[in-house]
């Protein structure tokens, strides 16, 4: 463990494979705590997320009922989503077990990218090392609702 973490990003990676070969994130030791997350992890990333399968929305929900100190989590879609899909995701997260339960959630459509042309990685004064400038999504700017933000 990280002892003191407080910027954790994940950044998906489509897979050939389906997204089944993700362990499920609640097994773990429950018995023996894990001490960063609990106490000094203030903001998650999930970039490229899916929130598809089982496995992956357990995932997120890990670091909602065990990151005491989260003040922020970001979720980024690689594609387009209705609204309804986020308005389901959204009451899911609002009404979880939620360790943090001011914390903030920000939702976010169409932002597709591989992170392979980002050279600020390497720079962790950064607030966000991995934030680069997003065209948005195409779909959502079609429909005129612009660069679509979700909060929690």
């Amino acid at each position: 463990c990280f002892p003191c973490l407080e910027k954790l990003y994940v950044i998906f990676q489509s897979l050939s494979r389906p997204m089944d070969v993700i362990n499920n994130a609640q097994k773990y030791d429950q018995l023996g705590p894990i001490e960063c997350f609990q106490l000094h992890l203030k903001k998650v990333v999930l970039k490229n997320y899916d929130g598809e399968k089982r496995s992956s929305i357990n995932f997120a929900e890990f670091f909602l009922r065990n990151a005491k100190g989260r003040k922020e989590m970001k979720i980024t879609l690689p594609y387009h989503r209705q609204h309804n899909w986020f308005a389901d995701l959204q009451s899911v997260l609002r009404y979880q077990l939620r360790a943090s339960p001011d914390a903030q959630i920000e939702l976010r459509c169409g932002t597709r990218d591989c992170f392979t042309r980002n050279k600020h990685t390497h720079d962790l004064s950064m607030d966000d090392p991995f934030d680069m400038p997003s065209i948005g999504c195409w779909r959502c700017k079609e429909l005129g609702l612009g660069d679509t933000t979700y909060k929690v």
